[in-house]
């Protein structure tokens, strides 16, 4: 009895020893690393929120200087429809008119009132820069009913009156520069006594006379021997 009390006492501290022992002995690596990350799962894992949550921050907030490009507003609409008005208003002309001139197409002819006194000696001082009154009503004007007739040389001030065609408009402004449109309703080819190539017919009493109603006669040389008639009525 005394012997079976012995071993179950030897048994008890052998037990408690070996207790001891193991409560001793330090956690493994693996079992820390565990540990660590129960705690951290216990513990709300306090740092790996901030660490996420700054990571966020970033994300979401990017890069500042990207932030204010994209806010940038975007100005190349309007500056171009801007541009496309300032460049429509400077395309847009106002013509204006001087006096006693004689407008062509693109070309604007000065004249002079020299009639049949001194209408030849005036463009022949200045065949490049002047034309003149020589038969008709001089001085012109654009209401009184009658007809003036204007010479020019070629080459010369007259130049344009070569390419006038049948429906070309003319406009002559008078001595206060109020302008009067034509439109040219007959061209003729006549020689130097006004007798049409064509017909044979003499038109010098049609060029030169101050009949025939509101018009206007354009003459100039297209050789030494014809010269080019444009009659123009109101447009």
């Amino acid at each position: 009895m005394n012997k079976k009390k012995s071993l179950i006492t030897l048994a008890i501290i052998c037990v408690v020893a070996l207790g001891g022992y193991f409560l001793r002995v330090p956690l493994s690596k693996d079992v820390k690393e565990g540990k660590e990350e129960i705690e951290l799962v216990l513990s709300g894992a306090k740092n790996g929120q901030k660490a996420a949550e700054s990571k966020s921050t970033l994300y979401h907030g990017g890069n500042p200087q990207l932030i204010k490009l994209e806010k940038k507003p975007k100005a190349t609409a309007t500056t171009e429809q801007t541009s496309s008005s300032t460049t429509t208003q400077s395309t847009t002309k106002i013509r204006s008119f001087t006096k006693e001139t004689i407008y062509m197409e693109a070309t604007a002819v000065r004249y002079e009132e020299g009639g049949e006194a001194n209408g030849q000696a005036i463009i022949d001082g200045n065949p490049n820069g002047v034309a003149s009154t020589w038969g008709g009503i001089t001085p012109f004007s654009g209401t009184d009913g009658m007809n003036t007739h204007f010479i020019g040389h070629h080459w010369g001030a007259f130049d344009p009156v070569i390419t006038l065609d049948v429906g070309d408009k003319v406009i002559v402004t008078d001595e206060n520069n109020n302008d009067f449109s034509y439109i040219v309703q007959r061209i003729a080819i006549v020689t130097t006594d006004a007798v049409d190539v064509q017909t044979g017919q003499n038109l010098f009493s049609e060029i030169t006379s101050i009949g025939g109603g509101e018009r206007i006669v354009l003459q100039t040389c297209t050789s030494e021997t014809q010269r080019k008639i444009c009659f123009c009525v109101p447009l």
